[in-house]
């Protein structure tokens, strides 16, 4: 089995769960959200995704219930864009109890601009948005542009003249037309 790529951005995504009843995790298709929903949820976590019928149609018949699964613990709902609806159930479960890290919530798509979307969960909910890889992820090493700068304040010197000693190579040895 081919071992995962760490992201960066777990650790904020474990900080926000300590903070927050829900975080929501959005970003587009193939970009790792199920995958970082599955590594950053607590231990324990219940992980339930929507791709699935059987699971939809239990979220559907039953919001209330479905989103009470996890009882005490996280609830991982992956592309909750499928089921829109549980927003109100996810709302009314978190009024009642604001306790931190309740959700981790993924999806394809911005719950502000899903149709048939109950509620936003404005308030309740911290939003991270997920990219591809970075270049620091690709090579296991932390992507931290203002660490960087500290331990080596020459380092956008050297990186700057170094692209454009590479442009200039580039311009110079291309073909004219």
């Amino acid at each position: 089995m081919a071992s995962c790529v760490r992201r960066n951005i777990e650790a904020h995504i474990n900080e926000l769960l300590n903070h927050f009843p829900s975080v929501v995790l959005e970003g587009a298709r193939q970009v790792g959200k199920s995958t970082l929903a599955a590594h950053a949820a607590p231990d324990g976590s219940v992980l339930l995704n929507l791709d699935r019928q059987e699971t939809r149609d239990a979220a559907i018949s039953d919001p209330e219930g479905f989103v009470a699964a996890a009882g005490d613990g996280t609830l991982v709902i992956d592309e909750i864009q499928r089921v829109p609806a549980l927003t109100l159930a996810i709302k009314a479960l978190i009024d009642a109890d604001r306790r931190p890290g309740r959700f981790l919530l993924t999806g394809s798509s911005s719950l502000l601009r899903v149709r048939g979307t109950a509620d936003s969960l404005a308030g309740r909910a911290a939003r991270v948005r997920l990219y591809g890889l970075s270049q620091g992820e690709m090579r296991s090493s932390l992507d931290d542009l203002v660490h960087s700068v500290i331990q080596n304040p020459n380092a956008l010197v050297e990186a700057s003249s170094t692209c454009s000693s590479r442009r200039q190579e580039r311009a110079t040895s291309s073909p004219s037309r």
